[in-house]
């Protein structure tokens, strides 16, 4: 059985002082169709299986065409992205070495939505995409990470990262006037990799982007997690990955029909409203929202869920 789940960054636009350090993982117990229940301890979900990738192998692709609204191209947010992906991969971990993780670059496809096909797992690739109109998800969210896991093992087998660039002004690095592009891959490179979101102001993974602060590395907590989820070794894995053709379009989802009868893949799409929490910390940045966003909306912060069982 997989799971498909939402992991989302939102925006603070006011300081809010540190809290005791801290990092959480992504579990399997996150999905109201798994069997598990999470408990939450400090945060963070305890119970079912903590998500990895199997390989430390990770492809990823820029959606062709970049954001024409942002005046971001697709070379522009590929240099940027393997910035963002690098912080991961080449941090320090306190027992010695680095997370043997290798990101490979499979450059421009053409699609335009989030997908995994279970059917055709050769095909399917991690894509940064940008939605210029059309956003469906929780209008505070600045970015959207979608990872597909198989629910019985935690093994992650896709990752999808949408980004808001119809609600939010994104500028590339070293420029002002916007959301740091940079910043808020590197956050979903966090998701895509298996963590959840702290209670920890200061953290990378930290739910809320705070306008004031521009990370050149990860935090303490942000590399004891992905240090504690892959382990650090002296080298990266030597990766074996095929070239996309340079027509690269969607592969197409799996049908999602009942998980009971599909003779395939079935799957159902649920929605599940976040923490009170969560809401309430979405309203505490509505005052200043006007700076980078192109409009207003909810802040009801939603996790979008979706499993698959093979069969």
């Amino acid at each position: 059985m997989t799971l498909r789940i939402s992991l989302t960054l939102l925006l603070l636009l006011a300081s809010w002082p540190a809290t005791a350090g801290a990092y959480c993982r992504t579990h399997t117990c996150q999905s109201d169709t798994s069997e598990e229940i999470c408990e939450f301890v400090d945060g963070c979900p305890v119970g079912g299986v903590p998500i990895r990738w199997p390989s430390g192998c990770v492809t990823f692709a820029v959606e062709r065409g970049g954001s024409p609204l942002a005046g971001l191209s697709a070379r522009d947010v590929l240099e940027i992205a393997e910035q963002g992906f690098a912080f991961w991969t080449d941090s320090e971990c306190h027992r010695g070495g680095s997370p043997p993780l290798t990101f490979i670059q499979l450059g421009e496809v053409g699609c335009h939505r989030p997908e995994y096909n279970c059917a055709a797992t050769d095909w399917n690739t991690n894509v940064i995409l940008f939605q210029d109109d059309g956003w469906e998800h929780d209008t505070a969210a600045l970015a959207i990470t979608g990872v597909t896991m198989n629910l019985d093992t935690g093994e992650i087998l896709d990752a999808d990262i949408e980004v808001n660039t119809q609600g939010f002004d994104f500028v590339l690095p070293g420029e002002l006037g916007g959301v740091d592009l940079r910043t808020v891959i590197m956050h979903e490179a966090g998701h895509v990799l298996g963590l959840d979101h702290p209670d920890t102001f200061g953290t990378v993974m930290y739910a809320w982007y705070d306008q004031t602060v521009l990370y050149s590395s990860l935090s303490d907590d942000d590399v004891a997690g992905i240090c504690e989820i892959y382990g650090g070794k002296d080298s990266d894995p030597e990766c074996d990955v095929p070239d996309l053709p340079d027509d690269t379009e969607c592969v197409g989802k799996s049908p999602c029909e009942p998980v009971s009868s599909a003779p395939g893949c079935g799957c159902r799409v649920v929605t599940v409203p976040a923490s009170p929490t969560a809401a309430l910390w979405a309203l505490l940045g509505v005052a200043g929202a006007a700076l980078f966003r192109r409009g207003a909306g909810s802040r009801l912060r939603l996790v979008r869920s979706r499993s698959c069982q093979k069969r």
